[in-house]
């Protein structure tokens, strides 16, 4: 009888819970790539992240100067990587001799500090386009780690690198430089013949994915301002790179929302997708701030981004008055 029973118990949970799974899980919008994942394994922001994060960042950008410097990069959305080469008779390491790696984390000119107060770089046309947030000391990076430094100086972590004597690899986190993993970057060596920048003029970009949220949040504000009457979010792809979409995904509040795939797209390399009703689903009141994440796993990794709501009643909502008193 127990044998049975046990029996009966297993049949139940070999069906009825991958049944139950299945109803459970958030659904997951493909996009235009052929996708390498089960759905159902990967159903969360937590665990796309976790793949994009086992892909090895590339160098997909990359620019020499005119004599002979070099720098690439590439980001994963978790690692952000950088190559920094000098002319082949130059030194990169010895006495005397120093480097810095100058962040632009965030891709805006209007945060952080101007390159040329802090870099003393010799000012030209791209230099007010660069807004420093971090830079990473390179003079002992072929020890396997580099200083992170926030642009005042102030120490923030140990990071890796590594060099074979002729180059600097460096691998940024891009949580603890506030990014989505695309940045603007430039460097430069100082020796004995004085300062080396890579590159000569202006900087290189990296921008990997582009990915924006409707209604937009203001880069500068810290909190946007939406009505409970809004009727969607539209949250935009802009593949301009072809690579393969495996998937899209998007949070609100931390939690899982379904996406739906817009028929008509704004250019050709983008993907739309919209959450509806929207402003149904925020939280209402200045001290409930709503956080909507949206992101998509590609071939080259996880690229996310997130904006941050304060929700209130429409304007025209209908003024309720208290009950008179008897």
């Amino acid at each position: 009888m127990r044998s049975k029973l046990f029996s009966l118990v297993v049949l139940f949970l070999f069906f009825a819970v991958p049944a139950f799974a299945q109803q459970t899980a958030p659904k997951i919008v493909l996009g235009s790539g052929n996708i390498t994942l089960n759905p159902q394994t990967a159903p969360s922001f937590e665990r796309f992240r976790e793949v994009g994060a086992s892909f090895a960042p590339t160098i997909n950008y990359f620019l020499t100067d005119s004599d002979g410097g070099y720098m690439g990069g590439g980001s994963n959305g978790a690692t952000t990587r950088f190559v920094v080469r000098r002319n082949i008779n130059k030194k990169f390491f010895g006495p005397g001799v120093t480097g810095m790696l100058y962040l632009d984390a965030d891709n805006n000119v209007n945060t952080g500090r101007k390159s040329s107060r802090i870099t003393g770089r010799p000012s030209d046309p791209f230099d007010a386009t660069i807004g420093i947030e971090y830079q990473v000391d390179l003079t002992n990076a072929g020890s396997g780690q580099a200083a992170l430094y926030d642009a005042y100086g102030d120490f923030v972590a140990m990071i890796p690198a590594w060099s074979d004597l002729v180059s600097v690899t460096v691998d940024v986190p891009v949580t603890l430089v506030n990014s989505d993993g695309n940045m603007n970057a430039l460097a430069v060596v100082n020796d004995d013949s004085g300062q080396d920048w890579i590159p000569d003029k202006g900087f290189l970009p990296i921008w990997e994915f582009n990915l924006a949220i409707l209604p937009l949040s203001s880069p500068t504000a810290e909190f946007s301002l939406v009505f409970t009457d809004q009727k969607e979010a539209l949250l935009l792809v802009n593949n301009f790179a072809k690579l393969k979409l495996f998937g899209v995904v998007a949070q609100l509040n931390g939690k899982s929302v379904e996406l739906e795939k817009v028929g008509d797209q704004l250019f050709s390399d983008s993907e739309l997708y919209r959450i509806p009703d929207f402003g149904a689903r925020l939280t209402t009141g200045l001290f409930s701030p709503n956080t909507l994440s949206f992101g998509v796993l590609t071939e080259r990794g996880f690229f996310s981004r997130s904006t941050t709501y304060i929700a209130a009643p429409p304007l025209n909502a209908p003024h309720t008055s208290p009950p008179a008193r008897n």
